[in-house]
């Protein structure tokens, strides 16, 4: 590829190591690249518009769900396309679009430049790639930054943490002009069936089929669901789930002035206790 700039934005912690990697690569190769180091939450956005400005083809996420989604939403209904290394923990939309977790494979993936286009979800000024929980999955989420590791270990920390601290929230939720209030345990509305660690709540969701699929199992005693993560775990169909595909919903905190939510892997709040969540169809262009 002659002429093409490519930007890679990696986590200060792997930095070193992957430039490293990423320079031998490109050694004898024509792309122009651009190795980033993102140093704090927030920094990769930063970056992402910088790459922007300098008119980037490519630019690639260097880490897990959580960078991707600070780039998806810079470059959203832009010509850039989004390149993945999978180097975070579950890399959950890395697993659904079948990315190698092998450096130097993905890095074959990225110069081939074979791209497909994905839908994204959106929630007020949010977009998501991979899914968006108001759960148990938010307080999960919660518990699991707080921990100064990463990994599968550390997830467990999280979910026995977030087991403690967990409260249920009433919601209201609106599809095709009719209204239902729920008490989840689990709320997740999903654009791809991974949700990390080859773990899925949404197995059937599609990235292109312009729809989200939604996944919903509501207040439960503790062996009830003690079964339903064991049957998540081991992909045994659940029939106390309820599971349906939407284009749009509209979703309200009962009682509350604001929302708690997490977005791929990041925790999010907004001032406000309604929303609608919808499906952009085709509005991103993901190397896979």
């Amino acid at each position: 590829m002659n002429n093409i700039k490519i930007f890679f934005i990696i986590h200060v912690s792997r930095s070193k190591k992957i430039k490293k990697i990423i320079q031998s690569f490109f050694k004898n190769k024509n792309e122009k690249i651009f190795l980033l180091t993102s140093k704090y939450k927030g920094h990769t956005s930063v970056l992402t518009k910088n790459a922007i400005k300098q008119n980037a083809n490519i630019i690639v996420a260097c880490g897990g769900d959580g960078t991707i989604n600070e780039i998806i939403n810079q470059i959203v209904n832009t010509k850039i396309k989004l390149g993945i290394l999978p180097l975070g923990s579950g890399n959950g939309i890395a697993k659904h679009f079948k990315i190698p977790n092998n450096i130097y494979q993905a890095l074959n993936l990225i110069v081939s430049n074979n791209s497909k286009f994905s839908d994204l979800g959106k929630i007020d000024k949010f977009y998501f790639l991979g899914n968006l929980g108001f759960g148990f999955e938010n307080e999960f989420i919660n518990q699991y930054q707080k921990l100064r590791g990463r990994g599968f270990i550390y997830y467990l920390f999280g979910f026995i943490m977030a087991s403690f601290k967990f409260n249920y929230n009433t919601f209201e939720i609106k599809k095709n002009n009719k209204t239902k209030k729920i008490k989840p345990f689990a709320f997740t509305i999903s654009n791809l069936n991974q949700q990390g660690y080859n773990v899925s709540i949404t197995p059937k969701a599609s990235n292109n089929d312009g729809l989200l699929d939604v996944a919903i199992l509501e207040k439960k005693n503790i062996f009830k669901i003690i079964k339903f993560l064991f049957f998540i775990l081991f992909k045994i169909k659940n029939q106390t789930l309820e599971e349906f595909k939407i284009k749009k919903i509209e979703v309200m905190n009962v009682g509350r002035d604001h929302l708690d939510f997490q977005i791929d892997g990041e925790n999010h709040k907004i001032n406000k206790n309604k929303v609608s969540i919808e499906v952009k169809k085709s509005a991103i262009s993901v190397i896979a």
